[in-house]
């Protein structure tokens, strides 16, 4: 079995077997300790040390040599014993359960070593069967005394065949959770990789088309220059090249952002989130279009504990969801505000980013933050936005969800795990 196959398995199958077979020795000569009789002992004097070397021998690591010493070992201590003793004493019986737990022991794949020691225990039985035992030659002892010692070697052969069945039923449940844990995780991966490559399709259209897009643009403006003397147009021709560079420079950096975050380790550093969001929001302001929006921000508690997480994603994370309240503002409004809340606790941050803006249809909620999807396409974009945020909030332990009126305004709410505090694997 898988189970019992390797190495941890079978080195814990045999330290068992070992304890249990020092046992079972203790028990078989307990009769003869009753009565006073000590002649049959004898067949003590090998086994336990058998034992004991096996179970030296597997502590240290020697688990094959371990199991071979033990197999062939107790082999030779059952026959011995069941000669000695007459058929009568029912030692031979200990060899079913040791047949049945043999191949658990030793490296069975070895199949010149299995076949050896399948060898030698045929070899011991078929003597065993065709040797007139009848008599004993340990003496005179009552026939009382001999079947009480068949008694309790019959209940112990018994035990130990019970013990190596209920070992091997406990591997292969063991083998048979296993299995379906890696069937759960092969298609857990599967379907990762069958999303990955879906986005991976989508991502290389997209990436195709919309930079493909200004690039034509500039051309097509380029052209309509070489024909223009005007200088009025050439500088609105040179405006809407801005433009367009603008916007594939975007979207380049959209596709920087997904890269480093699946690529760069996690770095636990020192935040002050005030500090981290008003640097975001200044570069917010450097857009003339953003200049009339209001921004409220407001920190919980006043004088937060020390707040630890990787910087360059938590930057990441806000710069996608501030940009998107400055950006999607309603062009009529003539208050547009953005209220940024923050609560700081010993074991995470709750960031909400509420806004006036133009709101999300409820239909397109839920796909906001699947990658390249956009639910206003009156404004140009490149559809990442969303789905980097909550992709690299993910990378730190973080949760981004939504919520959306059409027309009223939208509210973002973004918490991350303090690193100091808590283990992100």
């Amino acid at each position: 079995m898988a189970y019992l196959d390797l190495k941890e398995g079978r080195s814990a199958l045999l330290e068992r077997t070992t304890k249990a077979a020092f046992i079972v020795f203790i028990l078989s000569g307990l009769p003869d300790i009753i009565f006073g009789s000590w002649g049959t002992l004898w067949y003590l004097v090998p086994g336990l040390p058998v034992c004991v070397i096996a179970y030296i021998l597997n502590r240290k690591g020697r688990g094959v040599l371990a199991g071979n010493v033990f197999a062939f070992g107790i082999s030779l201590v059952i026959f011995f014993s069941a000669v000695t003793l007459s058929s009568k004493s029912n030692a031979y019986l200990f060899y079913l359960p040791f047949v049945i737990g043999l191949p658990f022991l030793i490296d069975f794949r070895n199949k010149k070593l299995l076949l050896i020691h399948v060898s030698h225990i045929t070899l011991f039985w078929l003597l065993l069967t065709f040797y007139d035992n009848s008599y004993y030659i340990v003496g005179d002892m009552p026939p009382s005394q001999l079947k009480i010692i068949g008694q309790v070697n019959m209940v112990l052969s018994v035990f130990f065949c019970q013990f190596f069945v209920f070992q091997i039923v406990n591997a292969s449940r063991k083998a048979e959770s296993a299995i379906v844990i890696s069937e759960q995780q092969l298609r857990a991966q599967n379907e990762n990789l069958k999303k990955g490559n879906q986005e991976l399709d989508k991502f290389i259209y997209s990436v195709s088309h919309d930079l493909r897009s200004p690039v034509a643009s500039i051309l097509g403006l380029t052209n309509l220059g070489k024909q223009e003397e005007d200088m009025a147009e050439m500088q609105e021709f040179t405006h809407l090249m801005k433009r367009s560079l603008l916007r594939m420079d975007s979207y380049i950096l959209d596709i920087l952002d997904y890269s480093r975050n699946t690529r760069l380790a996690v770095k636990q550093e020192e935040i002050d989130i005030k500090q981290e969001i008003d640097a975001i929001i200044k570069n917010c302001y450097q857009r003339e279009e953003n200049s009339l929006v209001d921004v409220e921000i407001e920190i919980e508690p006043k004088t937060p504990d020390a707040f630890y997480t990787d910087r360059y994603r938590l930057q990441i994370v806000l710069s996608k969801i501030l940009f998107n309240a400055f950006y999607y503002q309603k062009p009529d409004t003539s208050h547009p505000r953005i209220q940024v809340v923050c609560h700081l606790s010993p074991l995470h941050v709750v960031i909400r980013v509420k806004d006036n803006g133009i709101g999300i249809a409820s239909e397109d909620l839920e796909k906001i933050f699947t990658m390249f999807y956009r639910s206003n396409v009156t404004k140009p974009g490149s559809g990442l936005g969303l789905y980097i945020a909550r992709e690299t909030a993910g990378r730190i332990g973080g949760r981004i969800s939504a919520t959306s009126q059409e027309g009223i305004g939208s509210e973002f709410m973004i918490s991350i795990p303090n690193l100091g505090r808590t283990l992100v694997i």
